[in-house]
């Protein structure tokens, strides 16, 4: 029943979203495959990280309402700056999700990236 919950709540995002979950699933799944303790490979930093190690694309405050998008459908956990966030993590619910969808294989996460970014109209 979670499994459907977390599917239904993926669908709902907007596809900048899911882009942005698809990219920080990414970077959790090689940060763990380099040695990184899961708890550590959680850890995604601050809007302006994600935005240099993510989404260089994007303004910051597109980042940052992306970001509070996925905190609010239960992706993110984030700690409020000033005007951004100083820090923020992946949740449990997003690295399972990212397992159910397509366990550890990095190509088919890579793949759905590519697939959701040609929705995005600034790429």
């Amino acid at each position: 029943k979670e499994m459907i919950y977390m599917n239904d709540e993926y669908e709902r995002l907007t596809n900048d979203a899911k882009y942005l979950l698809l990219q920080l699933s990414s970077k959790y799944l090689e940060s763990v495959t380099d040695g990184k303790s899961k708890s550590d490979a959680t850890t995604m930093g601050s809007t302006q990280q994600v935005r240099d190690d993510v989404m260089p694309q994007w303004s910051l405050p597109d980042v940052s309402f992306t970001m509070a998008e996925l905190r609010d459908a239960g992706f993110m956990k984030l700690w409020p700056g000033d005007g951004c966030y100083y820090n923020s993590f992946i949740t449990t619910q997003a690295i399972a999700w990212r397992e159910q969808k397509f366990g550890n294989d990095v190509k088919k996460v890579l793949d759905a990236i590519a697939g959701v970014k040609k929705l995005i109209p600034f790429f």
